[in-house]
C-alpha cells in the first residue's frame, strides 16, 4: 500500500471513531434528559396531590392514587410544550361533609415559577376552581 492510501485509510477510521463516539454521547444525553423530564414530572404529580389536598372537605382523610391504579405512573405530564406547567390526575378517597367515604377523580394544572408551585386550576369530580387556563382546553372526559 502506498502511503497516501495509508493515511486514507487511517482518516476514515479515526472519522468512524469519531462518529461512534459522537452517536454514544448523543444516545447518554437523551437518556439523561429523559431521567429528568420523569423525576420532573413525579414532582409535579406530588405537589399537585398537596394543593389539591386543601380543596377536599376532609383532607386529614384523604388518600390518593392515580386513575389507572398504578403508582409507578404517578407522574404529570407538561401542558402542551410548556416548560413550567404540568397537569396531572387521578383518584382520592376521603370524607364527605357527612362522613361518608367517597372516591372522586380529580385533576389539576400546576405551574412551577421561581422556587415554588402554584395551582392553577382544578377539578375534583364535578367541582372546579374554574374555567381551565387558556389557552389550553381541558381533558375530555
Amino acid at each position: 500500500m502506498t502511503k497516501a492510501i495509508k493515511r486514507t485509510v487511517f482518516a476514515l477510521g479515526l472519522t468512524c471513531i469519531g462518529v461512534a463516539i459522537a452517536v454514544a454521547l448523543l444516545g447518554c444525553a437523551a437518556s439523561k434528559r429523559a431521567e429528568i423530564e420523569k423525576a420532573a414530572g413525579r414532582e409535579a404529580y406530588s405537589m399537585a396531590k398537596k394543593l389539591c389536598l386543601a380543596q377536599l372537605k376532609s383532607p386529614a382523610t384523604a388518600s390518593f392514587s392515580p386513575s389507572n391504579g398504578s403508582d409507578a405512573l404517578s407522574t404529570a405530564t407538561r401542558v402542551l410544550d410548556m416548560k413550567t406547567q404540568w397537569q396531572a390526575s387521578g383518584r382520592v378517597d376521603s370524607q364527605n361533609s357527612s362522613g361518608a367515604l367517597v372516591r372522586s377523580d380529580w385533576v389539576a394544572v400546576v405551574e412551577h415559577r421561581g422556587a415554588k408551585w402554584h395551582l392553577l386550576w382544578w377539578k375534583i369530580d364535578d367541582t372546579q376552581s374554574g374555567p381551565y387556563p387558556e389557552p389550553y382546553v381541558p381533558p375530555a372526559n
